[in-house]
């Protein structure tokens, strides 16, 4: 975790922009490592609107901070009734893109929440340092393995799935159909499809 930005152009503009990021296109791997981020820790992004008190922001910072599976792109989201340190507080980390972690982590706080209780929203995002509208990203993981599927020699391909963050890398001449069955055996959903291939 690098640090607490507190932006509310970032924030909505981030939502803004993922809202409308494409299906899965196919690119080569040079390509993504030049449109990704480094892989580095994320950075904590406050959604201004959700009101939290400077103790709430220190709270979520040391609960982002401290916790080994808080990767982008990720969200954090909270019951406004019930508090930042309450059951419904739920986290989505390690997805493609924020929104789809954002609708896991409200949709599992609104699921845990009390009835009678104000809908949960989104508390922070975690978002790769230096973070803007790119046509292609992964997630921290994947970003990661990118050098390692750089370096494989011959035909290729990653998978991934939009719905749960899982992907999947394999080789040779059947590296297509062994990508996405890899990834679907991690990814319920079985949505999984090729983003790179070489």
């Amino acid at each position: 975790m690098r640090h607490i930005v507190l932006a509310t152009g970032l924030f909505l503009a981030t939502t803004l922009a993922l809202a409308g990021a494409a299906a899965a296109q196919t690119i080569r791997g040079d390509e993504a490592a030049r449109l990704v981020f480094d892989g580095r820790a994320p950075v904590l992004v406050i959604n201004p609107r959700a009101g939290l008190s400077e103790v709430d922001r220190k709270t979520l910072d040391i609960l982002v901070r401290t916790n080994a599976i808080a990767r982008y792109y990720g969200v954090i989201a909270f019951s406004p009734d019930e508090g930042l340190a309450s059951e419904p507080t739920q986290g989505a980390f390690n997805y493609h893109d924020v929104n789809t972690a954002a609708g896991r982590a409200v949709n599992e706080c609104n699921r845990l929440r009390k009835r009678g209780t104000r809908p949960c929203i989104v508390a922070g995002q975690l978002l790769p340092p230096g973070y803007r509208q790119r046509g292609f990203q992964l997630s921290q993981d994947a970003t990661n393995a990118l050098g390692e599927y750089r370096a494989i020699r011959g035909a290729k391909a990653m998978a991934i799935s939009r719905s749960t963050g899982s992907f999947a890398v394999a080789q040779g001449p059947t590296a297509l159909i062994a990508s996405v069955a890899a990834c679907n055996k991690a990814a319920p959903n079985n949505d999984c499809a090729v983003v790179l291939k070489d």
